[in-house]
């Protein structure tokens, strides 16, 4: 029998009994990678002054460490005045203020989770957000304690001749015999336990400086392996770019003289915003347009971006606890998210940060793994790093700025950083600048911290031709949350007259359950057009009940972007819903094809009509659909793509001819957009794919050539994926792709495949990007055959859950999040759903994973 799990509860937050003001760490790294790493600490320790009676004990996490001394101001304890368990160390009537020292010993060769202190191939790195810091040394591992720390390490200089950790470096030193080095760094600034970082081993560095506006000069360091310096420049100069962008648009500056970040294969995250030492998932660091796509190389900038804002918000206005986590991930996401549409194109950004809420977010809402962005309870804090936690939490701070308007939120967030710099406090204190700052009164608002579930907004029309009044009643209500209040939801709108002129822009604040907006227009003789949500200002789902007659007048009228892409969308989904009812006698509406038509033809922005012509992903129907049928949703899109490409074959072949003489990104979007559309309407355009892979001159064109082709694994598709793997068999970055690539493959062999694959010699299991490019890409992203009939895409993932559940938890526990919506399944896939979870379950033992098993089997 399985142990019950202990739930972390919101309401129990209790603060420390003490805190530790310094610490000092003296790490000894030993010559043989077998061998344990010393760990010598001193921690000064302070009593809370607001606990006022005397703490009987202090408990300190400690997780799989080997102790060989603990002392308190000099003197070593004897054994009854501590006690070691499992989790940790408990010190028995400890002083009001104490010096403690300890020295553990660490096995990190075992450490196979990518927790605490680990190896990365030959480089030894840490990652300790958020409860990994207990597995270096005893340590009160919460984020409301902010220590000031100071880190020695000492190695052998041949095995580990790159030394780093966070903060400034202070002082270097080498042995008399030159075997050994050392170095020593320091951190002024407060911070938790979570924000230490340590890396060791052989790597090099590309250097430059960075003058801030106050001209203060930092040095600028990234570090990888030898094989990797010359894709570090994309990294660099991306780096140079956030840094200036907080300064220009937020006035915030870098505040120590050293930022150094590392790039390593194996880490089960991102990146990681260590103070002063970022620790970057390599895929994200290491760039060239020969070895990386565009969207790739844009993903790298933003992310870099992101860990660097995590300066401001998340490290230096840092968390009480970890429910409040969205405070430092959304509104770094929110920050991430503008950095990138300011340096391309914002409507497309917006377009695309939509969706992916949409397809992941929504999703995540409408499940049994649906939780508010401040959940109140949790097993295994791992689990909260979600599309909830960040994305939507990004769009609640959106709505902070659409409510105050953009310069009462930038002094918001000035007042917020200010106040509150070198602190960790909770969503509370951010409410209460936003609110202080609001003309008005916010409470209400507050209730999205607290709701799961997504919105769903009704809106139904009136027009009284004799009083000229318009009527627009809106209500609100969240499906799998009906007892939850009404939510303050800010709603963009325009009014249209029939003839395309606007009558009236503005925000509707919709407050109650139920609610009216009601307008006099005396000069117009016919029913206006509403145009709400626009620009989402709200993530919510609308009920508006539009035709298609509806959408097309929409269309010639709407000057917001977003909102006529999202009018498209939503044809292709009413073209959907045509199909089951007509299926072979269904034609794609000709104003549909007309508008495509135009959009293709007349349309300058590239990327714009990139999105336009990206029909909604298998993730899209999920987000939108009651019930899932995927054969059905492949044989749609197969239609719908013949019809297009049998009205318009001309024009995309024209236009993909004429885009494949240019260069730029914007250009390569739509051409491989059109690609796809030609090769899919005719396997005779498959040639134009192969032609293109052969004379590709770099990444986005060769790899977008290969994934059309792989849709079918045939001869043509293995050929191309033979010349791949030999171009690339030497770059673990580019093999990610060619797993990739095959794990996408829609053919009934496919598991057979992935099997092999699983077997071949450049997978690693233990490697957290193996796993991704292969298994969760198959699972999150191939959902024709990993809800196979057979039910054999269940049992294959299944199975390598089970098998990672030992090695990576968390890793394993997110590959389990792709069953969140076999309730909308058919009866015969979700029973067979349900089948292999409780094979799963009788496998694994990690909290990680049964957290989300439990909510899965439980809560649907």
């Amino acid at each position: 029998m399985k142990k019950q799990e202990k739930i972390t509860y919101l309401k129990d937050y209790q603060p420390p009994s003490f805190f530790i003001d310094e610490v000092y760490l003296d790490i000894t790294l030993p010559e043989i990678r077998e061998d344990d790493v010393k760990v010598d600490s001193v921690l000064i320790f302070q009593r809370n002054p607001d606990i006022k009676k005397p703490p009987k004990s202090i408990f300190l996490n400690g997780v799989g460490l080997k102790p060989e001394r603990i002392a308190i101001d000099g003197e070593e304890l004897s054994s009854k005045h501590y006690e070691i368990t499992a989790d940790g160390l408990l010190i028995k009537n400890p002083p009001n203020s104490f010096q403690l020292e300890t020295l553990v010993f660490i096995d990190i060769y075992n450490n196979k989770s990518l927790e605490g202190m680990y190896f990365s191939g030959q480089t030894l790195c840490t990652q300790n957000e958020a409860e990994g810091f207990r597995k270096i040394t005893y340590f009160l591992d919460r984020s409301d304690v902010m220590s000031r720390f100071t880190t020695k390490i000492t190695a052998p200089r041949e095995i580990y001749p790159t030394l780093l950790a966070g903060g400034n470096c202070t002082e270097t030193s080498k042995d008399d015999d030159q075997k050994t080095h050392s170095k020593t760094f320091y951190d002024p600034s407060l911070k938790p336990c979570y924000l230490f970082a340590l890396v060791a081993g052989k790597l090099n560095e590309l250097q430059e400086n960075y003058t801030t506006k106050s001209g203060r000069k930092i040095k600028l360091s990234i570090f990888s392996e030898q094989e990797n310096l010359e894709k570090l420049n994309f990294a660099m100069q991306s780096l140079k770019r956030a840094m200036l962008w907080d300064e220009e648009v937020f006035s915030l500056e870098y505040d120590l003289d050293e930022y150094k970040i590392v790039a390593v294969d194996a880490f089960n995250f991102g990146a990681m915003e260590n103070k002063g030492l970022n620790i970057f998932n390599s895929s994200l660091i290491i760039s060239n347009d020969k070895t990386t796509t565009d969207n790739e190389r844009i993903s790298i900038e933003a992310v870099i971006a992101h860990e660097y804002f995590h300066n401001w918000s998340g490290n230096r206005v840092t968390l009480r606890d970890w429910f409040q986590l969205t405070l430092k991930e959304g509104l770094t996401v929110f920050r991430d998210q503008e950095f990138t549409a300011d340096h391309h194109s914002p409507l497309v950004k917006r377009i695309q940060d939509v969706n992916a809420l949409r397809e992941r977010q929504f999703n995540e809402d409408s499940g049994p793994l649906s939780h508010p962005i401040q959940p109140s309870s949790y097993k295994q804090i791992n689990n909260f790093y979600t599309a909830t936690i960040y994305e939507k939490g990004a769009e609640v701070v959106r709505m902070y700025r659409t409510l105050l308007g953009e310069k009462a939120f930038k002094e918001a967030l000035s007042l917020y950083f200010s106040r509150y710099d070198e602190m960790a406090i909770t969503v509370d204190e951010f409410f209460a600048v936003m609110e202080e700052c609001y003309d008005g009164e916010l409470t209400q608002f507050k209730k999205w911290y607290s709701t799961h579930g997504t919105p769903h907004v009704k809106v139904e029309e009136k027009w009284q031709e004799k009083t000229k009044t318009y009527t627009a009643t809106l209500s609100q209500r969240i499906p799998n949350n009906a007892k939850a209040d009404p939510l303050l939801i800010p709603l963009q709108y325009c009014l249209f007259s029939q003839r395309g002129e606007e009558i009236k822009s503005d925000t509707f604040l919709l407050k109650k359950s139920k609610q009216a907006l009601e307008l006099t227009l005396e000069n117009q003789t016919d029913k206006p057009l509403l145009s709400i949500n626009r620009g989402f200002s709200a993530p919510i789902e609308l009920e508006q009940n539009l035709s298609e007659d509806d959408l097309f007048k929409l269309l010639k009228v709407e000057n917001d972007g977003f909102n006529r892409w999202d009018f498209l969308q939503q044809l292709y989904f009413s073209s959907f819903h045509s199909y089951q009812k007509q299926k072979a006698s269904f034609e794609i509406n000709a104003n549909f094809l007309e508008t495509l038509k135009n959009l293709l033809t007349k349309e300058k922005d590239y990327d714009y009509v990139a999105q336009c012509f990206s029909l909604p992903s298998y993730n899209g129907f999920v987000a939108r659909e009651e019930k899932l049928d995927f054969e059905e949703i492949h044989a749609f899109r197969k239609t719908f793509v013949k019809q297009l490409g049998s009205h318009l074959k001309e024009d995309l072949l024209k236009n993909y001819q004429k885009l494949a003489l240019k260069d730029g990104m914007a250009e390569r979007s739509l051409k491989n957009i059109l690609l796809a559309l030609l090769c899919e309407y005719n396997t005779n355009y498959r040639q134009l794919a192969c032609d293109q892979f052969a004379g590709a001159a770099n990444m986005t064109d060769s790899y977008y050539a290969l994934l059309i082709l792989c849709k079918q694994l045939d001869e043509t598709s293995k050929k191309t994926l033979s010349m791949f793997y030999n171009k690339w068999k030497d770059d673990n970055l580019v093999m990610n792709k060619w797993f990739a690539a095959q794990a996408r493959a829609q053919s009934e062999n496919v598991f057979e495949t992935i099997n092999d694959l699983a077997k071949h010699a450049a997978f690693n299991i233990e490697e957290p990007n193996k796993v991704y490019a292969l298994l969760a890409v198959f699972a999150f992203h191939n959902h024709l055959r990993f809800h196979d009939n057979t039910g054999r895409g269940y049992e294959l993932i299944g199975e390598k859950i089970a098998t990672l559940d030992s090695i990576n938890p968390t890793v394993a526990a997110r590959l389990l999040t792709a069953f969140g919506y076999y309730k909308k399944l058919q009866p015969q896939l979700s029973q067979k759903v349900v089948k292999t979870l409780k094979t799963v379950k009788q496998k694994i033992n990690s909290r990680a994973s049964l957290e989300i098993l439990e909510n899965l089997l439980t809560k649907a």
